[in-house]
């Protein structure tokens, strides 16, 4: 359950932004910089606009059906484990608006064998308990995401020629929070 109402705010994050960043960029490499900060700007900026609505269906469903505390747990936790894989998601258009998808595949493979590794033994030590394994996957999740957007940005900086150079968030310093370089071929 909680899967489903957060893949609703996926998709309200998102927002067929995927589509948009592989197709222009496909285009026009040269706008690679632009449209990738941009779109990473907008899906940051709408799940911020979905926290409320996440929260309000978390407060509604629990007065009028019986949502269990791990449940409404587990929704929150998946919903702040959205923002890593949404940025994730805009690497992964980006490989492909390159014609890389042999990255994104490789590095899906590495997180799925780690969730694998990971997640047995934490629904073994929960008993196989669905909500307890549901809050144990997302927390899996908000640890994983990361892990595999480093490994993109890695693979871009490592694979590529340093002469199409594309600075990830150059523009967007918000207290200099995040400041990574890409290498683009």
């Amino acid at each position: 359950f909680a899967v489903v109402i957060v893949s609703w705010f996926e998709i309200l994050t998102n927002f067929g932004l995927n589509t948009l960043l592989t197709r222009e960029v496909s285009r026009d490499r040269a706008q690679a910089n632009r449209y990738l900060v941009n779109t990473s700007i907008l899906r940051l900026r709408l799940a911020g606009l979905s926290a409320p609505l996440v929260l309000a269906v978390i407060l509604v469903w629990s007065n009028v059906s019986t949502l269990t505390p791990e449940t409404a747990v587990a929704i929150i936790i998946l919903a702040i484990a959205q923002l890593p894989s949404s940025l994730s998601y805009g690497l992964t258009a980006l490989f492909y608006a390159y014609e890389k998808a042999e990255y994104p595949a490789a590095i899906s493979v590495i997180t799925v064998m780690l969730k694998v590794a990971l997640g047995v033994p934490a629904l073994l030590v929960n008993n196989f308990s669905p909500a307890k394994g549901v809050i144990a996957r997302a927390v899996f999740l908000i640890v994983l995401k990361p892990l595999q957007r480093f490994l993109q940005v890695r693979l871009v900086a490592h694979f590529n020629p340093p002469e199409h150079h594309v600075g990830l968030f150059h523009q967007f310093k918000p207290g200099g929070a995040l400041l990574v370089e890409l290498h683009v071929n």
